[in-house]
C-alpha cells in the first residue's frame, strides 16, 4: 500500500485489484490471471463499519458501460442530517454484457436495467475474459446530483490512464505531507 494507491489479490479467484482516487472519484483496475466470466460487484447496501448504512438504492443502467444512480446514507451514529443521498456514476473501460442484481444477498434478477431498493447489489457481467484482459471501473460521486456526479467525472478523471491518476494522487498527497516541517531529535 501507498499514499493514493492500494493493492490487493483477490485469492479464490486470483484477480489483481488496484484502486486510486481523486477527490471525488475512485479508479479501479480489476487484473485477470486466468481466463474467466468477469463479474465486478458493486454493493449499495452496505453498513460502512458501524457508522451508517446505505438505503434506498436506485442503479440505472444508460449504456454498455455507464450505470448512473443514487443511495441514501441514515442511522449514523455520529449525528447530522437523518437522511443524506449520495449521487453516482459508475463508467467501466470496457462493455457490460449484463448487469444482474440483488437484495438482502438473495439473487434477484438476471440481465436488469433498473434495480431498486434496501441491501441492494449489482453485479456487471463481462463474460469470456482471458488470462492478462484488465477491466477498469470509475465511480464518480456527488451529494447534490447525478449530474454533478458525471461532471465531477469528467472534470476530475476524463481518461483511463490509471498510472497518471495514481501518479496526480501521490503527487498531491507528497505537496500536503511536504507541508510538514518535523524538528528534533
Amino acid at each position: 500500500m501507498q499514499p493514493g494507491y492500494h493493492r490487493v489479490m483477490l485469492q479464490n479467484n486470483k484477480i489483481w485489484v488496484e484502486q486510486t482516487a481523486t477527490e471525488r472519484v475512485s479508479f479501479y483496475r480489476f487484473r485477470y490471471t486466468r481466463s474467466s466470466d468477469g463479474q465486478i460487484i458493486v454493493d449499495l447496501g452496505s453498513t460502512v463499519q458501524n457508522c451508517s448504512t446505505s438505503e434506498d438504492a436506485e442503479v440505472s443502467k444508460v449504456g454498455d458501460r455507464i450505470l448512473e444512480g443514487k443511495l441514501h446514507s441514515r442511522k449514523r451514529f455520529w449525528g447530522g442530517p437523518k437522511d443524506v443521498p449520495l449521487f453516482f456514476v459508475i463508467e467501466f473501460d470496457k462493455p457490460m454484457q449484463s448487469l444482474n442484481s440483488w437484495k438482502k444477498g438473495v439473487f434477484e434478477a438476471r440481465n436488469v436495467t433498473t434495480a431498486y431498493g434496501d441491501s441492494l447489489a449489482i453485479a456487471a457481467q463481462f463474460p469470456g475474459l482471458k488470462a492478462g484482459d484488465v477491466v477498469q471501473m470509475k465511480i464518480a460521486v456527488s451529494y447534490t446530483s447525478v449530474e454533478n456526479a458525471r461532471n465531477n467525472l469528467k472534470q476530475e478523471c476524463a481518461n483511463w490512464n490509471f498510472e497518471d491518476v495514481k501518479k496526480q494522487t501521490q503527487d498531491s498527497w507528497n505537496r500536503w505531507l511536504g507541508r510538514i516541517d518535523v524538528k528534533g531529535g
